[in-house]
């Protein structure tokens, strides 16, 4: 079952840019054909593997966080397009356009961003407290009624 049960140069290698590439613990050890458990061990009776692996988990991380970023606010890049060009005498080529491109903003990436780095302020829901004039916090519940029984009773002609 096992193809990389050894732990050596070429496993840390598939593991350095499985990591990068955003691969879990338990997906990296299904590629490298390993017990989890193996995986485990193997971060335990190697520190300075189990280092790297953070180093690598936090690098992948970095990227996605500056892509969230750029996405959020937006950002240019080069774009280059092919287009036909009249050059006379009823004659053709195809040249190639370079033109900057804009990426607006994205709202989705931006509520994404503030929640997270500012959720007392931007989180959906809202704790209030009440304290009493003594500055004590006072704890209350709030139950809403069935409607059913809350009904006004119908005038009856007994």
């Amino acid at each position: 079952m096992s193809r990389h049960t050894e732990f050596n140069d070429t496993s840390i290698l598939a593991v350095k840019w499985m990591t990068k590439a955003g691969l879990t613990d338990a997906q990296m050890a299904k590629e490298l054909e390993i017990d989890p458990r193996t995986f485990a061990r193997w971060k335990v009776s190697h520190p300075e593997f189990f280092e790297h692996l953070k180093d690598w988990k936090d690098e992948a991380d970095e990227l996605v966080e500056k892509s969230l970023y750029k996405r959020a606010t937006g950002y240019d890049y080069d774009a280059e397009k092919p287009m036909v060009v009249s050059t006379g005498n009823f004659c053709q080529e195809i040249q190639i356009a370079t033109y900057k491109e804009h990426v607006p903003g994205n709202v989705t990436a931006q509520i994404f961003w503030i929640k997270n780095r500012k959720p007392k302020e931007w989180r959906d829901k809202q704790e209030v407290g009440v304290t009493d004039s003594n500055g004590n916090d006072r704890s209350f519940v709030v139950s809403f009624a069935d409607p059913d029984k809350t009904k006004p009773a119908e005038d009856s002609d007994d």
